[in-house]
């Protein structure tokens, strides 16, 4: 008599076979992400700024995958975002054929998504969250060595939110750059102050902490251990 397998255990069964039946489209495929070279002229000292002015110098990420775990290493960059939703839209494709398939409910089907990053782009890491979101796909995030920044943005997303044990956080307020007349420098600079709002606002929703208090705590640059995420009630330690 064969064994009989747990409703994790069909779902992973059901994912593997969906990606062989899928070669051509496997998500076991590892990719390494690269933006544009190099700049290297005198205009280099503006580096690679992203849509909304912050600062990125040839950003790079590595996206991985292994049956429904994605590894994201790197900045949060356009191309490594992209890849990012390339690669969770195919898993949550696949859920949904493993679904129809073995009759698992969909709620069990989730993305283990690992995070190693110092930061990047505000505007990349909402286009993420934003596709998650409109997708209702479920998501575990893992704070995965050091999380940063708008990596740590990132990784509020996630419906459980895990940290390995000897990871870091560092929380802190957004930096960018910019140059120009006076009365394009002050627009811009309320555009800041309305992307500033929004993080804060984000982040006291998803931390349960008021607004206040993640000003407060982004104030300075706030490095966490596991143990002290966890005692602030953020996540919890992966084991």
């Amino acid at each position: 008599m064969g064994k009989n397998l747990t409703d994790d255990e069909i779902v992973i069964n059901g994912i593997s076979d969906h990606i062989d039946k899928n070669k051509n489209n496997s998500v076991s495929e590892k990719l390494v992400i690269s933006e544009e070279k190099r700049d290297e002229s005198d205009n280099s000292l503006m580096k690679k700024m992203d849509t909304w002015g912050f600062f990125m110098d040839a950003p790079s990420a590595n996206v991985t995958t292994d049956t429904n775990k994605i590894y994201y290493n790197g900045e949060i960059c356009s191309s490594g975002i992209t890849t990012l939703i390339e690669k969770t839209r195919e898993l949550n494709d696949a859920f949904k054929q493993s679904n129809a398939i073995t009759r698992v409910p969909l709620e069990s089907y989730f993305v283990e998504l690992y995070i190693t990053s110092p930061g990047g782009a505000v505007s990349e890491g909402f286009r993420y969250i934003d596709f998650v979101e409109k997708n209702k796909i479920n998501i575990k995030t893992i704070a995965f060595g050091t999380v940063a920044s708008m990596g740590f943005v990132l990784w509020l997303m996630g419906n459980e939110r895990y940290i390995s044990k000897h990871s870091h956080i560092l929380i802190h307020q957004m930096s960018s750059g910019f140059q120009g007349k006076r009365s394009d420098i002050l627009d811009y600079l309320k555009h800041l102050e309305d992307i500033q709002a929004d993080l804060m606002e984000y982040i006291a929703d998803k931390t349960g902490f008021t607004v206040q208090k993640v000003e407060e705590i982004t104030s300075k640059e706030t490095w966490l251990t596991a143990k002290e995420v966890v005692s602030m009630k953020m996540g919890k330690i992966w084991e």
